[in-house]
């Protein structure tokens, strides 16, 4: 509100860039999104506008705008640890295999990491080699068990395995970082209505279609 009101006697890039994470961090991504776009017409070589930007597309599951964001950014900053893995996620989610394996073999050079294992599962989901996205999936974990999405994916790769008690707990574990996972709201509510638990799957279906 505060903000709002600043921005109402002033227009200001720093103003609206607080409101912007303001919104962000309390996941109102939309609003955040419009607010970042407006911000980086006003400051265009911001990088943590470009960054925070393309993290609430990826989020958001907007794989192509992330991609449109990033990929000319990527190629005057090809080293960038975080528009790497920001671009190589939407790559692998938009289908593009092989332009995500560019990405992931420049983040690969730095040796191995949970965001590479992350990507690779998510490559190997796509293609249907579950069990290889499984084992990726775990060592992700090992490596950073804070990533983003990281257990949505981890419990839909047991749940495609068979191991539904597996992908309860990898669900309600993301769910316990990020309450508002679209993928772990909706799978760990069709587990609970077939546990006839209706009330509770009632609950993870309202909070998906929000």
């Amino acid at each position: 509100t505060e903000y709002k009101r600043a921005l109402e006697l002033k227009p200001d890039p720093g103003v609206r860039l607080n409101l912007a994470l303001a919104y962000y961090k309390a996941e109102q991504l939309p609003l955040a999104v419009e607010t970042l776009k407006k911000v980086r017409e006003e400051a265009p070589q911001n990088q943590q506008v470009v960054t925070v930007l393309a993290d609430s597309y990826l989020r958001l599951g907007r794989n192509k705008e992330v991609i449109d964001l990033l990929s000319p950014v990527q190629r005057t900053d090809p080293e960038n640890p975080t528009f790497n893995y920001l671009l190589g996620t939407a790559l692998v989610r938009d289908g593009q295999a092989a332009n995500g394996q560019v990405i992931i073999n420049k983040i690969l050079k730095n040796g191995d990491s949970a965001e590479a294992r992350l990507l690779m599962g998510i490559t190997k989901f796509m293609v249907k080699d579950f069990a290889g996205a499984l084992a990726d999936f775990q060592k992700a974990i090992d490596l950073n068990p804070e990533l983003t999405d990281l257990y949505s994916y981890y419990g839909l790769a047991l749940l495609t395995t068979g191991d539904q008690a597996g992908a309860r707990k990898a669900f309600e574990q993301e769910l316990r970082r990020d309450p508002n996972n679209f993928d772990a709201n909706l799978r760990l509510g069709v587990l609970l209505r077939q546990d006839q638990a209706n009330d509770d799957a009632l609950k993870y279906f309202q909070h998906a279609l929000q």
